[in-house]
């Protein structure tokens, strides 16, 4: 049973946390109380997800250290882009010198806005070998925004409903 705030019976939820905590190997509880750097959110993915969807601030400085932490998950974007999109992941990994692939382009943006993600990390989700190719994609795209509005105004969608 997973403790929530929506389970019918407090003794339910307070059962359900005991039976959690009192489990000695639970590799989350140890993460945490070991300091290593992560949120200390416990719960399936969803609820983690859901938390850090009302927690995560678009605005926030880079300075806050959870900035990042809160922000969705590389695999979330990726998840979003292609249902914009109407691509698949394999689109997205796909590339052909001097052609504009939009979707992946966007992602690959998004990613670097919204995760404060490194190139390197970028370059490693998307499958590109270098990260200054990584880095090309960022600009072009930057560029592209600035002449074609429709294209700006996809990308601020996307970043809105982020």
């Amino acid at each position: 049973m997973i403790f929530t705030r929506r389970t019918k019976y407090k003794k339910d939820w307070i059962g359900s946390y005991r039976k959690f905590i009192k489990v000695e190997d639970n590799q989350d509880v140890i993460r945490v109380f070991e300091g290593r750097k992560s949120l200390p959110i416990f719960g399936p993915k969803d609820f983690i997800d859901h938390i850090k969807s009302l927690y995560y601030q678009k605005d926030a400085a880079v300075e806050i250290p959870w900035t990042r932490e809160l922000a969705p998950d590389i695999d979330q974007i990726i998840n979003e882009i292609c249902k914009f999109y109407n691509v698949t992941r394999d689109d997205l990994y796909k590339t052909r010198r001097g052609a504009f692939n939009e979707p992946r382009s966007v992602a690959v943006y998004l990613a670097r806005i919204i995760r404060l993600d490194s190139l390197v990390e970028i370059s490693n989700a998307f499958h590109i070998e270098k990260y200054s190719s990584t880095s090309s994609i960022i600009e072009r795209l930057k560029q592209r925004m600035k002449t074609e509005k429709n294209l700006a105004k996809r990308v601020s969608t996307l970043l809105e409903n982020a």
